[in-house]
């Protein structure tokens, strides 16, 4: 089916005029002005924030002792580049740990530096 283009604009100009008279309406309770439109996300803000709680929640940290001099590693694999090496009894951060197929490692925290050990390498109170 082929539409002629004269027709086809004036179903356009048509479509355009009818839209131009009709009336525009908000409903009642919408934003007219852009402060009203801040004031309205600024109450929906505030209705998904949860309350703030003063109560202490207890500490989660996880701490480790190194049983043997040890390297911390930059990813969780043998051959990762070593990023500092720490001595026997040392005290570290536990951040996390993961399985792979080099075995079970911890991700750990000492001072200024971040990285991974082997789990066996470490002694949990």
């Amino acid at each position: 089916m082929r539409i002629a283009p004269l027709a086809l604009m004036a179903a356009l100009a048509t479509l355009v005029a009818c839209r131009a008279t009709a009336p525009v309406s908000n409903p009642p309770d919408a934003p007219t002005g852009m402060a009203d439109t801040q004031a309205s996300t600024d109450r929906t803000a505030q209705a998904r924030r949860p309350a703030l709680s003063m109560d202490v929640l207890p500490s989660m940290t996880r701490t480790g002792t190194l049983k043997a001099s040890t390297a911390v590693r930059q990813r969780p694999i043998d051959a990762s580049a070593t990023l500092q090496t720490l001595s026997q009894g040392e005290t570290v951060q536990i951040l996390g740990e993961l399985s792979n197929a080099e075995g079970r490692w911890l991700s750990i925290a000492y001072r200024d530096v971040q990285g991974w050990v082997r789990m066996d390498e470490v002694m949990e109170p």
